[in-house]
This record gives structure tokens, C-alpha cells and sequence, in this order.
């Protein structure tokens, strides 16, 4: 039976998602951690019994090493191991040999663990359901004070842009052919684990969306220094030279790339239909403060009427390095965008909207250092309301009304003590919004640019997803940040718009299917169709126990 919360137009993803039998509620669940974890973390009533019958078809299968960073062991981590429905099959060390023993894994855990009783289960049954796996890393509970409260500490899929910004994977099982070849000579188990890292497929790293272990809420896996070495040394091993790192906060590592001298060409393209009050702030501000050593600007005017802005585009055409191109048509958002890139010259092209303004200088040097990069596609930007609240922090698939992609944090407070505290570190999105989009053109012309049928919305999501399939990672940095006056320039909706925006809703829900409700950038413990991370009422990801 279809659930009564499923909206009609989602009945037929619903359908389609049956075969991995998920749980498509999309409400937030209404209580504490500490109530949702006895519904979908403890073992208990029926659980416990599944447990065991899982415990019995797993024995035997695959054999752990359980590798620390401390000597001797911590109390808490050896008595949870010795509680493993699953036991390890070797000893605890702070070592591991060159054993060949088919199906070994090491699990490598940080001191300050505890693992909850069905982990090393989990990642035996990851890995019968997984068999390219390489890598694993799980879900974790945060806990305040010694026996006080819990939190959980909900993942997204492997992100790598996020992981050298911060140290997120916490407990991670690797395959031990894959760490062999690299215990060697001065290799720690530590430093072989991250050659090892750098030589594996980012499908091939799986995330478990199931919280497995517990630490406490102010322990880190890695403090600071510990980080920087580390991702220096994997930036080494993938040779991906990198020109800095600071801290952007206590949380996140900034790492800043290589840029080529020259700098490659930038090509920001802006349209724009009379409203010259907003373009013209946003060109002062873009003129002003960007020290970005060499972009050009591309004005569209979409057939704007009024005498005023005509003049001031005749007037903008005259400033070097700006140029202004005509398109005298019906709005069609993706369409103008499509003819801005023919107009551009650039390496790199960055659409941006009428109603932004920038705020730092550096913006576009550091979205720039990213978007070089051969595996990334598109890059976004932190965007705020001229309220200092969050307008932009990442698109999430399936977090709107029409469960199609929202915006995370939307109207969060700005301010260090409100925001949370991922938003200070550069991650992998799915999708970020076309207000402030940035991308190589030899990218954006594999994918064939913007979907013309996209006439006013969707056309950016539609974008970043044709990107993601075409094996490129899109990436979202809060070290470019801008004001957003969002939706100033796009008059009140009228009823032949909403048509319009019916239609192009029912095209991307025909084209993306499932993968609007299983977005890897979104932890599926986390509820949909509310803007904001809320646990959800029951889990997307089903346990078979």
C-alpha cells in the first residue's frame, strides 16, 4: 500500500524504489535523537532477533584486524569489541603485517571509539552487498558528557573535497590487498591507508548511513597538525600539488590549490531584462573588489523596454573588459545563458545572477582554484540574503515542496555562533544553484550546456546532474561568498507561469527518477521536504535487521 504522506506526482518514484525497499516517508521524525535511536539503533524486540539470524549467515565470512593509534588500547574500545555479535578475528594492535588471509579486512579506529554491538556485522553485510567495495566508513553518535546525551553525526557519501577540509570517516574498514602493497619499509598503517586511499575509485568507498560507533562530542580523530600532514601526504600521493592551507575555522581545513600562471581566462556572463538598478550594483561590485588577475564580463539583455536601462547598457558596453550582447526573446533562463557562452572567449565561465554583489575580493580566485581541477565540474559559492542570513549553503535533491532540490540552511543565521558548523568547510554537492555558478567550458560544452526545455526552473539542478553523470564531482566552497537578493528581479509568479513551472517539474521528475530522493551529498536518515537537517520520521535506507 502506497503511504497517505506520498504526494501524487511522487507515487511513481515510489514505485520505482520498491525494488531496494526503502522507507519513503518524508516527514521529519517528532522527537529526540534519543527516542529515533530506539526505534532504528538499538537492538531490541524484533531487531534482536534479526540480529541473530544475521549473526549465524555472516560467521565465518570474512576475518577483522582492528588496528588503533594508541598504545595500550583504551578500556571503552577493548570491552566493545569483546561485545561484537561479530567478533574480530585478530588480535588488537597498533600494527598490521603483510598476512594474506583471504577476506581480511582492517578496521582502523580511532582511540576515542566505542563500537555499538553490531558494527563489525554491518560492515560484513556491506561488504557481501558491495563486493567492489574497497573502503567503508559509517554513521556515529556523538555523546556530550561521559553517559550524557547523544547526537548523531548523520554522513554524506564519499566526499573528498569535504574530507580534506575536515576528518569525517572516523571509524574505516579497508580491504587488506589494498593496504598490503604499502606496508613497507617506514609506512605506518596510517600512511599506507592513505596511499591506498588515493589509488581507490571514489565508488568503490562505501558510506554506511548507520551509526555504528560512538565518541565524545569534543573528541577529534585527528587534531589539527595531524590533519594538515595527512592531507598534504595524500595530495602527494594523488599529485595534486597543493599552494596552501590555513584554518577557515576550528572545524575546516582550507585547502587551497595550485593556480596556473597566467591565470586562465574568465568568462562571467550576466542577463539581465530592465532592471538596471540591480545590474548596475552588481556590476560596480564585481568591478570594484574582484582581484581575480583576468575575467571579462558579458551583459545579455533580454529584451529590455525601458529608455533608462538601454542607456546604461550603451553606456556599460563602453567599460573594457565589459561587453554587451542583445537577445530579444521570450525569457528563457537556460536559453540566454547558452548564448552568453557563445558570446565568451574564456576557459572558464561563470554565470551569475543580476541581483548578486560581491563581498571579498578573492572570491573568484578561490572558486577558480577549484573549478581547474580535471575532476571537478561545476563549483558554487556561499550566497546570503542582505539580512546576513543563509540564502545558499548547497542544493540538496529532494529537499523542496516538490521534493525536486532545495536549498540547505535557507535563512540560517550567518553568524559563527548560528551557523552550523559543516557550512564552514568546502564539500561535494550534487547540485549548486546557478545564481553563482562556475565551470569549465570544455565541461559545460560535453554536457551540452543548459536543457533549453528548463525555461525558468530547474535548468541549473538538471545541469549539476548531467555534470555528476558524466563522472565529474560538483563542489560547493564557503570561501567565495556574495549577497543574494533573490527573486528582486523575477516579477510575482501568474497562473500561465505556474503552468510552467508544473511542466518543467513533471520533466525533471521523468528524466532524474529516483535519484531525487537518494541524494548521495544527504545523509538518508535526514527527512526531506523541510529545508533544514531534521531526522527523518523512518530511515530511506532500510536495515535487514
Amino acid at each position: 500500500m502506497i503511504q497517505t504522506s506520498i504526494p501524487k506526482p511522487l507515487r511513481s518514484l515510489w514505485r520505482l524504489l520498491r525494488r531496494s525497499e526503502p522507507i519513503l516517508d518524508l516527514h521529519p521524525f517528532e522527537g529526540s535523537y534519543t527516542a529515533w535511536r530506539r526505534l532504528h539503533v538499538e537492538l531490541t524486540g524484533d531487531r534482536a532477533a534479526k540480529v541473530k539470524e544475521w549473526q549465524k549467515k555472516l560467521q565465518g565470512r570474512l576475518s577483522f584486524r582492528i588496528v588503533t593509534r594508541s598504545a595500550p588500547c583504551p578500556d571503552k574500545l577493548v570491552r566493545s569489541l569483546e561485545k561484537q555479535l561479530l567478533p574480530p578475528a585478530w588480535p588488537i594492535s597498533q600494527q598490521c603485517d603483510q598476512g594474506t588471509e583471504k577476506n581480511s579486512w582492517v578496521v582502523l579506529i580511532p582511540p576515542e571509539c566505542e563500537l555499538l554491538p553490531d558494527a563489525l556485522l554491518a560492515f560484513s553485510w556491506w561488504i557481501q552487498e558491495h563486493p567492489q567495495a574497497a573502503v567503508l566508513y559509517a554513521d556515529e553518535e556523538l555523546c556530550h558528557t561521559p553517559g550524557g546525551e547523544l547526537e548523531p553525526f548523520f554522513k554524506p557519501d564519499w566526499s573528498p573535497d569535504l574530507h580534506d577540509c575536515v576528518d569525517y570517516l572516523g571509524m574505516v574498514a579497508i580491504k587488506h590487498e589494498r593496504i598490503a602493497p604499502h606496508l613497507s619499509g617506514e609506512m605506518t598503517v596510517d600512511l599506507s591507508f592513505l596511499k591506498a586511499l588515493a589509488e581507490v575509485k571514489g565508488s568503490d568507498i562505501v558510506h554506511i548511513p548507520w551509526v555504528l560507533s560512538r565518541r565524545p562530542q569534543t573528541a577529534a580523530s585527528l587534531d589539527a597538525g595531524e590533519h594538515e600532514e595527512r592531507i598534504r601526504r595524500l595530495a602527494e600521493f594523488r599529485g595534486q600539488p597543493l599552494d596552501d592551507m590555513r584554518r577557515g575555522s576550528q572545524h575546516a581545513l582550507w585547502v587551497d590549490h595550485v593556480l596556473p600562471d597566467p591565470a586562465p581566462d574568465v568568462s562571467i556572463i550576466i542577463p539581465s531584462r530592465d532592471r538596471r538598478d540591480l545590474l548596475k550594483q552588481c556590476l560596480d561590485s564585481l568591478l570594484e573588489k574582484t582581484t581575480y588577475p583576468s575575467f571579462e564580463v558579458h551583459l545579455i539583455d533580454n529584451d529590455s523596454r525601458d529608455p533608462a536601462t538601454l542607456r546604461w547598457f550603451e553606456e556599460a558596453a563602453s567599460i573594457n573588459g565589459v561587453s554587451v550582447h542583445s537577445w530579444p526573446h521570450p525569457f528563457n533562463f537556460a536559453a540566454i545563458n547558452n548564448f552568453g557562452a557563445r558570446q565568451c572567449r574564456g576557459e572558464i565561465l561563470l554565470f551569475l545572477n543580476d541581483d548578486t554583489s560581491i563581498l571579498d575580493g578573492e572570491w573568484l580566485t578561490h572558486m577558480v582554484r577549484h573549478a581547474i581541477r580535471p575532476p571537478v565540474g561545476a563549483v558554487g559559492a556561499l550566497l546570503y540574503y542582505p539580512d546576513d542570513t543563509i540564502q545558499h549553503a548547497g542544493v540538496v535533491l529532494g529537499l523542496s515542496r516538490a521534493h525536486i532540490a532545495g536549498h540547505l540552511y535557507r535563512g540560517v543565521a550567518g553568524d559563527s555562533t548560528a551557523r552550523p558548523a559543516e557550512q564552514d568547510c568546502v564539500q561535494n554537492y550534487s547540485v549548486v544553484t546557478g545564481a553563482c555558478l562556475m565551470v569549465r567550458r570544455s565541461v559545460f560544452d560535453a554536457v551540452g550546456g543548459f536543457d533549453e526545455r528548463f525555461k525558468v526552473c530547474y535548468n541549473d539542478v538538471d545541469l549539476c546532474l548531467r555534470i555528476r553523470e558524466h563522472g565529474w564531482r560538483n563542489l560547493w566552497t564557503p570561501q567565495a561568498v556574495l549577497y543574494h537578493h533573490e527573486n528582486v528581479s523575477v516579477a510575482p509568479r501568474t497562473e500561465a507561469q505556474a503552468r510552467v513551472y508544473q511542466r518543467e517539474a513533471r520533466l525533471m521528475r521523468k528524466r532524474w527518477r529516483r535519484k531525487l530522493l537518494c541524494d548521495p551529498a544527504y545523509n538518508p536518515n535526514l527527512a526531506l521536504g523541510v529545508e533544514s537537517r531534521l531526522l527523518a520520521r523512518a530511515p530511506r535506507m532500510k536495515r535487514p535487521w
